[in-house]
């Protein structure tokens, strides 16, 4: 054999001995590291689980309880038609003249129902049962929806018919 030989032959058994020793000795601690790394790691996962479901738990509470307030914050902007809503001409009686020239500011566009509450809306400002109009001293008495009924300071009755456009 001549040097270069030698050579090869003495690296290739270095590096099995390095192999081997690396296999049976060395992966031992690198697997008991890699154990200890891995159940760290599952031991984060599960605070993060956990912080999470006390999170979501806590937002589900939070937006239950305040998805009213929210629902009727949202309903400040003016629908021209109301998708949810199904009049039938038998129920909306038709608007009386001499009415509909007491009051022609006041436009009645829709009607919204969620739980309990009702709320009509009257020159895009939404209103319920028992508030005063807007720049207006007519007190809200009954919201049907069809229409509305108002009470004047002289407690006279004003009735405004749902215009659709």
């Amino acid at each position: 054999m001549n040097k270069r030989e030698k050579i090869i032959v003495i690296l290739a058994a270095v590096i099995g001995i390095y192999g081997l020793m690396d296999y049976f000795i060395f992966s031992k601690t690198s697997e008991s590291k890699a154990q200890e790394i891995l159940a760290q790691e599952k031991l984060d996962i599960d605070t993060f689980t956990q912080t999470a479901s006390v999170s979501l738990t806590s937002i589900r509470t939070i937006t239950q309880e305040k998805n009213m307030p929210y629902l009727l914050a949202r309903m400040e902007s003016e629908w021209q038609k109301d998708p949810f809503i199904r009049i039938d001409s038998d129920t909306v009686p038709e608007p009386d003249e001499k009415q509909a020239s007491a009051v022609p500011e006041l436009v009645y566009s829709g009607f919204v129902k969620i739980g309990n509450n009702l709320m009509a809306v009257i020159n895009g400002m939404e209103y319920m049962i028992g508030e005063t109009l807007k720049d207006i001293s007519f007190k809200i008495k009954k919201i049907t929806p069809g229409k509305v009924i108002l009470i004047t300071e002289a407690n006279k009755e004003i009735i405004i018919f749902l215009q659709e456009n």
